[in-house]
């Protein structure tokens, strides 16, 4: 289970999310959330999108759309 808050600059939420992901560690259902946050924003059309999370491994792998990071996730 993971959620995302999206949030503006002046911190009101925008949108939260709530998901499930089978996986079998910590680092791959970040990288899951983050990823969901990721294709809810793409609509969005903003200029700057900031992520915060308390693994820059896991935003590092979202960034970098490496598949290594989805290896221990079933759908």
């Amino acid at each position: 289970m993971f959620s995302v808050l999206i949030r503006n600059h002046n911190g009101t939420t925008l949108a939260a999310y709530t998901g499930s992901a089978y996986c079998h560690d910590a680092l791959s259902v970040e990288t899951i959330a983050i990823w969901e946050a990721t294709k809810i924003l793409d609509s969005w059309n903003w200029d700057s999108i900031i992520f915060e999370s308390d693994s820059i491994t896991a935003i590092d792998l979202v960034l970098s759309y490496s598949p290594a990071s989805f290896r221990s996730c079933k759908s």
